[in-house]
């Protein structure tokens, strides 16, 4: 593990290296962004919040049609409920009818690396 350690403390150093300088370069324009964000912000939250309501109109309108809508760029895909069984009540269930065991299927283990705290 320490070799893999040792590459993730270098990717760590060139990382912090790279938003060093992207800090330096957006310093040299930061009036310029600061400017933009008072001109555009408040234009951009009301197109976004445009957009919020009118997806939410369509989501609306697609559930009660329960049928795909499409448009010329976009289309509002309907899906039925999906079915969800309570596995520790089939597991109880289970063990008064072993053969349900035969149905039941189990993925294969996965390994996810996390950072020591």
């Amino acid at each position: 593990m320490t070799e893999y350690e040792d590459r993730s403390d270098s990717l760590t150093l060139l990382q912090a290296e790279y938003a060093r300088r992207v800090e330096a370069v957006m310093a040299a324009v930061k009036d310029e962004l600061d400017a933009l964000e008072v001109e555009l912000k408040p234009i951009l939250e009301l197109a976004t919040a445009a957009k919020t309501e009118g997806e939410s109109e369509l989501k609306a309108a697609v559930l009660t049609k329960g049928a795909t809508v499409k448009g010329a760029r976009m289309m509002a895909v309907w899906a039925k409920g999906r079915e969800t069984w309570d596995t520790s009540k089939l597991a109880g269930f289970a063990v008064a009818h072993p053969e349900l065991l035969e149905l039941r299927k189990i993925g294969e283990p996965t390994v996810v690396i996390r950072a020591i705290k």
